[in-house]
């Protein structure tokens, strides 16, 4: 809904409750339960108010930003397309951008030669010598002073990775290599036609270059290619959900039949659960028989954002001991997985770091009365936020296992999103499952706005909080910072999703698994909606 305003001025409030006659309104709770209205309504309301004159221009959405140390980032604000132009607007995610890239550059990718992006460079006696594209030829001089020729590569060694560095080449004498400036790693044995693989130790967040050092005397060497190997294309455990519980309730053989067709290790189901117990428990067990005769294991589904909230913990926790107190039983579920996305709350943005501890606080809760092997779900950047730095410990004692939501559909992009998860897993000795989506999503509409003299997005404190207000045209804000939009496109469902491309979904996880494969944390393989989505074949 949106604010058609005839007077010159509304009123912006964060109340308990709606005020009398709000055009629109945002209802949104904090992590100890308090109710907080963001709304805007034509009278001044008796609890916490900012006049805005927005004049004609209409008020389209409101909401409470994030926390930033940032005075002026670049905001984006992400939501499904709306389906019309006057549609309420729906936004789901909003980011803050300080404008710092990462120091240490992308990941570098497993398997491709470095070297068709690598920019070489020589040092001392060292002299560079023109030759094919893609090969890196180096000339020393005779004599013993120090001369090297330096890779530089575009990027930083994957985290937390086993892995090896392959070099082709030809060399007339032995050169040594290293990274950067320091110790040699390895040694390249003349001769022509050249491959050695050297080990590489240690973990590197910067950006990283070969070197390599000029031996006494004369000598040359072509370096044809550089790569990164490691882990091998072994099978992984491939698994999926079932939301529902009329999917095993209802059809059991034909469940298993469909997961053991898509060469499935494993299944996370959903319960239905009535006064306190899990319900039709005798078809459960029946189907937990059949399901483990054919070689399925079968974990509980349990998700809900609400379960760190004062008012949703406690039916949360009561569900866990429902399947706990099934589990006493034979045959019992394998474990529980708890997917609950505390950031789906309208509320988060209020304090994230509230709401990491209430989140940590519940899956200690679980994990004590679960009773059995627990797995918790993460998107790929919640371990990058910067309120989860001083509790990574603690997550990881939190769990027996972990899955991260890298939802994306180029596997290189798969790979990069990962990463940071299977290098934290890795430290802390946690089996992670890599989760890919393969079922129904909107297309988002991703907004960048920037600081203006005048903008379509206010950036506004009341009550000491800091809020968004998105207007339907550019004006100027006396109340806070103005925002003018620059950039507006569309971000495809198939970035995200393969919509049942059983197709583009094998090779990507053909693609995928040697790759991963490097992490010593990679446990396998999971698709999100594997058995809902109907199939396109090719």
């Amino acid at each position: 809904m949106a604010l058609a305003a005839a007077a010159s001025i509304v009123w912006l409030s964060v109340c308990a409750s709606p005020p009398a006659g709000a055009s629109l309104s945002r209802v949104s709770e904090d992590m100890a339960g308090a109710r907080l209205v963001l709304a805007i309504s034509p009278d001044r309301p008796a609890c916490p108010a900012l006049a805005l004159p927005v004049g004609a221009a209409r008020v389209r959405w409101l909401g409470f930003e994030p926390a930033s140390q940032d005075r002026n980032p670049v905001i984006r604000l992400i939501g499904p397309v709306p389906a019309a132009p006057d549609d309420p607007i729906a936004i789901s995610e909003i980011e803050l951008d300080d404008g710092h890239a990462s120091a240490s550059g992308p990941m570098l990718p497993v398997g491709p030669d470095l070297l068709d992006q690598a920019r070489p460079r020589a040092v001392g006696r060292a002299v560079l010598r023109r030759a094919a594209p893609g090969t890196v030829a180096v000339e020393c001089a005779a004599g013993t002073a120090a001369g090297s020729a330096i890779v530089e590569l575009p990027g930083h060694l994957p985290r937390g990775a086993r892995l090896d560095l392959a070099a082709e080449y030809d060399a007339d004498t032995p050169f040594d290599i290293s990274l950067g400036s320091e110790a040699p790693i390895g040694r390249l044995p003349p001769g022509t036609g050249q491959q050695e693989v050297v080990p590489l130790a240690g973990d590197r967040d910067a950006r990283v270059a070969a070197t390599l050092r000029c031996p006494e005397g004369s000598a040359r060497i072509s370096l044809r290619s550089l790569r990164l190997r490691g882990g091998e294309d072994r099978p992984v455990p491939l698994s999926t959900w079932a939301w529902r519980p009329a999917q095993w309730r209802d059809d059991g053989d034909g469940l298993i039949a469909a997961a053991r067709d898509r060469g499935l290790d494993r299944i996370f189901i959903g319960l239905d659960i009535r006064d306190g117990a899990v319900a039709d428990a005798g078809r459960l067990r029946s189907f937990l028989q059949a399901a483990r005769a054919a070689g399925l294991s079968v974990w509980a589904v349990e998700g809900d954002p609400a379960a760190i909230t004062k008012a949703g913990r406690p039916p949360f926790l009561a569900r866990t001991r429902a399947i706990a107190a099934f589990n006493r039983g034979s045959p019992a579920l394998d474990g529980i997985q708890y997917d609950i996305e505390p950031y789906l709350l309208a509320g988060w943005p209020l304090d994230r770091a509230a709401g990491i501890a209430a989140y940590l606080g519940t899956l200690q809760r679980l994990k004590r009365e679960a009773a059995g092997p627990v797995e918790v779900v993460l998107p790929f950047w919640w371990l990058d936020m910067p309120e989860m730095a001083g509790s990574l410990d603690r997550l990881a004692a939190a769990a027996d296992r972990f899955a991260v939501m890298a939802y994306r559909t180029r596997p290189d992009e798969i790979v990069a999103a990962a990463e940071s998860a299977l290098a934290w897993a890795g430290a802390h000795d946690r089996p992670m499952t890599v989760a890919l989506e393969a079922g129904p999503l909107p297309d988002d509409r991703v907004q960048s706005f920037r600081p203006a003299a005048e903008g379509e997005l206010w950036r506004v404190t009341l009550d000491g909080r800091r809020i968004l207000v998105l207007l339907d045209r550019p004006r100027a804000s006396p109340a806070g910072q103005a925002y003018r939009r620059r950039g507006d496109h569309r971000l495809p469902a198939g970035r995200l999703s393969f919509l049942g491309d059983a197709a583009a979904l094998t090779a990507a996880i053909d693609r995928i698994r040697p790759v991963l494969s490097v992490w010593p944390a990679f446990a396998g393989i999971a698709v999100h909606g594997l058995l809902d989505s109907p199939r396109k074949e090719p």
